[in-house]
């Protein structure tokens, strides 16, 4: 059976990789990297059936492949650049070594129309120690256009992160297309899927295909690559192929049991056709208006895969218990609407014997209502009683039509009077300001601002206490210098007396009245100099100079 597999990777720099020796590995030949002057040399190589270069029209110097790989490699200057691009593609085992040439060309030359890109197509036999139906093709594409004059611009279609998954879900439905039109061109009924096991076993499960169905359930291998692949030719086992050869024997033990079970899923599905054929016999009005307004079960979805049988069986005896339940309900609701419509006559003949009890007291009921009850001819306390209780009744309603008014008026005058409080605690006056969120910008001026602000602020402070710095230094200097001149007035007084007396009178005593007024006078002064200077040094402004005063001559 033919399978769709294809793989899509990236030769970059970054990894260690070099296009030169991937495109010499796959040609299984010999090429020189003439960006680091190194040979790559695979031509002992087996395995390699064909390998040829494709590229775009105009460009034949892309089409030889001792250059077209140096060349890529020089057009590229960063040192984690992605140089190529590979697309690995399993051909199928039924075609002829012909057959599948002529398919890989196609594939390779879809990518050249499709990218404008050059293109090395080699076509691997399967290896000696592996599946002999393995045969594949590499398919190694330049990253940039192949122009005339060499490689121009990147393809940066696959790179996107938007179009790349798009374009490379692309690229794996149109190899599907072309392996199929081989296939078919090749008078093969097979055809490959490129969509996940999972969507293609549920296909084959709505189209009954229970084979397929067995045959799909199945955990896919990982693949190994060159590294677990060359382990274990010498002997070793890697993680990988360990995992895979757990995945095949969980695979063959679940296409066993699903073997087995092939047969249920093929009566359940056989089952729900006999049911939808007995539902569409039915009148197209009862199925669009069920009885008692209960509509058709919900079919449930069937399983598939492991303990598929359990979940069926699970879900069909739920199915089963819903269907009886739908059957007493619509028994329940039959005798509810039998007891309804009863009730609904004695009411009715009741009400009709309620109205004509006061016109005439000798009026035979309905014939349905006689059907049912035995009535008596009304007599004079029962009309009486008949007249109370249809006043009785008029007045319930009339009570029932005051009680909605009142009652919202009611229920409105509470939410005011709730409201009241809340309104003299809260006017609206203090009411703080509704929050509005502020952009960027916003908040850079609402900063710059309180900067600003700050700034101005600290000056107007150290302004002031600069000049209260200045009062209250004059202040002290003031007070320093009457300090001095009162201390020096006694002297200057003294010296001024002795002179005058010793001019006017040697022999006479120095102290007069005079003198002693003065003296008087000058302690006054010299009390208010200190007072000053005691009030300027408490002043809380008061910061004395730090200026060094010249040393007295």
């Amino acid at each position: 059976m033919a399978i769709y597999y294809s793989r899509l990777s990236l030769v970059s720099r970054s990894r260690g990789h070099s296009v030169v020796a991937a495109a010499a590995y796959r040609a299984g030949t010999r090429l020189h990297d003439e960006r680091t002057d190194q040979a790559h040399d695979y031509s002992k190589r087996k395995g390699v059936l064909s390998a040829a270069m494709q590229a775009p029209a105009g460009a034949s110097w892309a089409l030889d492949l001792a250059s077209v790989w140096s060349r890529a490699e020089r057009a590229e200057v960063r040192r984690n650049a992605r140089t190529a691009r590979e697309l690995v593609v399993a051909l199928p085992a039924e075609l002829t070594e012909v057959q599948n040439e002529r398919l890989a060309q196609d594939i390779a030359q879809y990518l050249v129309d499709r990218y404008g890109v050059a293109v090395l197509v080699a076509i691997h036999q399967p290896d000696a120690h592996g599946d002999d139906r393995n045969i594949h093709c590499h398919l190694l594409m330049s990253t940039r256009v192949a122009g005339p004059d060499g490689f121009g611009a990147k393809v940066r279609v696959l790179d996107d992160r938007t179009t790349g998954p798009i374009e490379a879900e692309a690229m794996r439905l149109r190899v599907a297309e072309r392996i199929n039109t081989a296939l078919a061109a090749a008078g093969h009924a097979e055809q490959v899927d490129p969509r996940p096991l999972k969507k293609q076993a549920q296909d084959a499960a709505e189209r009954g295909d229970f084979a397929g169905v067995v045959a799909l359930t199945r955990t896919p291998t990982r693949h190994q690559g060159r590294a677990a692949s060359a382990m274990a030719r010498r002997g070793g086992a890697s993680e990988i192929v360990v995992d895979n050869a757990a995945v095949r024997r969980d695979n063959v033990a679940v296409s066993a049991w699903g073997a087995g079970r092939a047969q249920v899923l093929r009566r359940v599905t056989q089952t729900r056709a006999a049911r939808s054929v007995r539902a569409s016999s039915l009148n197209r009005g009862d199925r669009l208006r069920p009885r008692n307004g209960l509509g058709p079960l919900n079919a449930f979805t069937r399983a598939t895969g492991a303990d598929a049988e359990l979940l069926n069986a699970q879900a069909q005896a739920a199915h089963e218990t819903a269907r009886v339940e739908r059957d007493a309900s619509e028994q329940l609701l039959d005798l509810m609407a039998r007891a309804a419509n009863q009730h609904a006559s004695a009411i009715q003949a009741y009400l009709e014997l309620l109205n004509r009890s006061g016109a005439s007291a000798a009026t035979a009921p309905s014939a349905s209502s006689s059907a049912m009850y035995s009535w008596e001819v009304p007599s004079r306390r029962s009309e009486k009683g008949f007249s109370g209780a249809r006043a009785a009744r008029t007045s319930l309603q009339h009570a029932r039509s005051r009680e909605e008014p009142t009652r919202g008026r009611f229920a409105r005058a509470v939410r005011r009077a709730d409201r009241g409080p809340e309104e003299l605690v809260h006017p609206e006056s203090l009411r703080p300001p509704k929050w509005k969120p502020l952009t960027r910008r916003q908040w850079a001026e609402y900063r710059r601002s309180q900067r600003a602000a700050l700034r101005g602020a600290d000056a107007n402070d150290a302004q002031t206490r600069q000049v209260e710095v200045r009062e209250a230094d004059s202040g002290a200097r003031a007070a320093h210098e009457t300090v001095q001149a009162a201390q020096r007035a006694p002297v200057d007084a003294m010296h001024t007396s002795e002179t005058a007396h010793a001019r006017t009178a040697p022999n006479a005593l120095m102290p007069t009245a005079s003198l002693f007024t003065q003296l008087d006078d000058v302690q006054a002064d010299l009390a208010r100099a200190m007072d000053a200077l005691v009030r300027g040094m408490s002043s809380p402004s008061y910061r004395p100079s730090m200026r060094r005063r010249p040393a007295p001559s």
